[in-house]
């Protein structure tokens, strides 16, 4: 899930959608929204199925604005 949420998110910032910052702010309130469905051993459809999901969440979930609140609430 991480790697997908990170790769996500400075994919965001290289394209100039969030800002530097935003990233720390992406990775923390996708992590909080993916609390309540954490595995503790997850099969590799779920690992793959939760990659995906942290990518379309943060697509989802961020503001493509060019500022610094880009981070949605």
């Amino acid at each position: 899930m991480m790697r997908g949420l990170i790769l996500q998110a400075v994919e965001m910032f290289l394209d100039e959608k969030i800002g530097y910052m935003d990233i720390v702010k992406t990775v923390e309130k996708c992590c909080d929204a993916h609390v309540q469905e954490l595995l503790l051993k997850p099969s590799l459809d779920e690992i793959v199925h939760f990659d995906q999901w942290a990518r379309d969440w943060v697509s989802g979930n961020v503001k493509t604005a060019k500022s610094r609140e880009a981070v949605a609430a």
